[in-house]
């Protein structure tokens, strides 16, 4: 009988531990997606390779300048899945000061972030999808706007 609750046991436990391995959180975002980017996006997916990769934009990130960040780029999962979605792109940065420094600067910085092959097939035909940030290490990523990248002057 205690093989049994035991059997049970390891699995639940290591779920829970695989939940959140790195202690890092979770941002999901509602990103607009350009009709030209859509369009772009469906031409690539269909063989083109002279279209470039998307590019994703995160303006406005707020980070310590003794602190480094990892953020990986989730796009949306199948629907009815319990999964998280396909990984589209992993970025950071590296801390500018000793973990130490007392009082560390506060800065705000546009980061710039290619997505890999999965992005385009799920922006191609699309007016907007939903993103997942997530961030290793402590703290939600605090940002000012993000969107993708077009030829278009603003």
């Amino acid at each position: 009988m205690k093989l049994r609750s035991g059997a049970f046991l390891f699995p639940v436990l290591a779920g829970v531990l695989m939940s959140n391995p790195s202690g890092g959180s979770e941002t999901k975002l509602r990103v607009a997606v350009p009709k030209t980017l859509s369009e772009r996006a469906a031409r690539r997916v269909a063989g083109d390779s002279t279209v470039p990769a998307p590019i994703l934009i995160l303006e406005g990130v707020q980070i310590a300048s003794n602190k480094g960040l990892t953020i990986d780029v989730l796009g949306e999962p199948p629907r009815g899945s319990s999964r998280p979605g396909p990984i589209l792109a992993v970025t950071g940065l590296v801390a500018q000061q000793p973990l130490e420094t007392p009082n560390p600067a506060m800065q705000k910085i546009t980061m710039t972030v290619p997505l890999n092959e999965k992005a385009a097939a799920l922006l191609a035909g699309r007016a907007e999808v939903t993103l997942t940030l997530k961030v290793e290490g402590d703290g939600k990523i605090k940002l000012d706007r993000a969107y993708f990248e077009t030829d278009e002057k603003r």
